[in-house]
């Protein structure tokens, strides 16, 4: 594939719609193998672009629906929907959009709107998604319980779906090439527990992560102030698991926290923006300082300062804020 052959169309990249072309074949192989394609399917393609992917899919699915905004691809792909009658084309914005129904879905999702993208597709029944994101993102996505990684995105998405990393994608598989690494992800649809309130759902998982070194005892324990009988209640349904630390949890105990919690009528407020952008920002300066310590020590001398003792515990990139102590002047 060339891939200058956008602009044989005078078509440019709009950084305005996210747009970072694939051009990578065996990226685009990989995708639709994934997906295990008959011709029993019906395919969403979100973004197709030039219509590279849905091409090479047309054949191999009974019906495919592509939603694409950019009316620049309007010729090549009318040129599509006239050789592939099962080609229906919707010149429309995915986020508000009517999605019709379908069975496995593909994109490469443009970075700014990946994850509204996401929710959108998962409130479909299907059976799978081969879709590209940011590899950041991608990890939040597919982190277990436990990993450093393991996050409220990642409790949200895995009630839905199991999600996993494929492969890492470098800028060189792209037009023009990110600045940054991309994967792709394969999701499956399955649905492990449902939620009253989803709004509520998230306010307790933030709860939660924000407290994710705490044991769940202690993380929960400021929300049963002066009720403290419900609080023993609610934490004797968790059993071993309320002694254990947020994120170590798996995806199915915080299912029972948020019912158990719903079911007490228990207020959980929502933690301001600002807030989890100064945690967040903490993490990441936290992380980039172990790394750089880490890279600093040589395998000897590290080995001398854990023999002395004076090694202080190891925190992961993911782990709560360290309270900090004021600055020496």
């Amino acid at each position: 594939m060339d891939a200058f052959e956008y602009r044989t169309h005078g078509i440019i990249p709009d950084p305005l719609l996210g747009q970072n072309f694939l051009i990578d074949r065996s990226v685009m192989e990989q995708e639709i193998e994934l997906l295990s394609l008959s011709r029993d399917d019906s395919v969403l393609e979100i973004g197709p672009g030039m219509g590279w992917v849905t091409e090479m899919i047309l054949p191999r699915c009974g019906s495919m629906t592509v939603v694409e905004k950019d009316r620049r691809f309007e010729p090549r792909l009318a040129g599509l929907g006239a050789a592939h009658p099962n080609l229906r084309i919707v010149w429309a914005d995915a986020m508000t959009a009517d999605l019709p129904p379908f069975t496995k879905a593909i994109s490469n999702l443009p970075f700014r709107i990946a994850l509204p993208l996401t929710f959108r597709i998962l409130e479909k029944d299907f059976s799978a998604a081969a879709l590209v994101y940011q590899k950041r993102l991608a990890d939040r996505i597919c982190a277990s319980s436990g990993q450093d990684h393991f996050c409220r995105l990642s409790v949200q998405i895995r009630r839905l779906a199991e999600a996993r990393l494929i492969r890492i994608i470098p800028p060189a598989a792209f037009r023009p090439k990110p600045a940054v690494d991309c994967a792709l992800v394969l999701l499956k649809k399955r649905v492990l527990f449902d939620v009253a309130d989803t709004a509520y759902f998230k306010r307790v998982l933030d709860h939660l992560f924000f407290r994710r070194d705490l044991s769940c005892r202690e993380a929960l324990a400021d929300l049963f102030r002066g009720r403290e009988g419900d609080l023993d209640s609610c934490v004797s349904e968790l059993g071993p698991n309320a002694a254990a630390a947020v994120q170590t949890l798996d995806v199915m105990d915080f299912g029972a926290i948020v019912r158990a919690l719903y079911e007490r009528a228990v207020d959980v407020a929502e933690i301001p923006n600002d807030l989890k952008r100064k945690s967040q920002k903490i993490l990441k300066e936290e992380a980039g300082h172990e790394g750089r310590r880490g890279h600093a020590l040589s395998d000897d001398s590290r080995h001398e300062r854990d023999r002395k003792g004076r090694r202080a515990p190891t925190r992961r990139s993911g782990d709560g804020p360290r309270p900090r102590g004021r600055k020496r002047r």
